[in-house]
């Protein structure tokens, strides 16, 4: 299990800032992964490198929402 990355948010949106999200990403591609749920690991390291090409100012996603209030804590809000 890897340390959750520290979230980031954006203040305009509200939404979670492109970096802080491919971190994200990353974790829970590891996480899944490490449950042997490789599919979803594909799933979220291809969302993870789709962001990375041109970061967005913000994202909004149900999966990221999930994971900050089950692994993270709010730090910009």
């Amino acid at each position: 299990m890897n340390k959750f990355p520290h979230v980031e948010y954006d203040p305009v949106g509200g939404g979670v800032r492109g970096e802080s999200a491919i971190e994200i990403y990353k974790f829970l591609a590891d996480e899944a992964e490490f449950d042997g749920d490789v599919v979803k690991g594909a799933l979220f390291k291809a969302r993870a490198k789709q962001l990375s090409v041109v970061p967005p100012a913000s994202v909004g996603d149900e999966d990221l929402k999930e994971a900050i209030a089950k692994w993270g804590k709010k730090s910009d809000q």
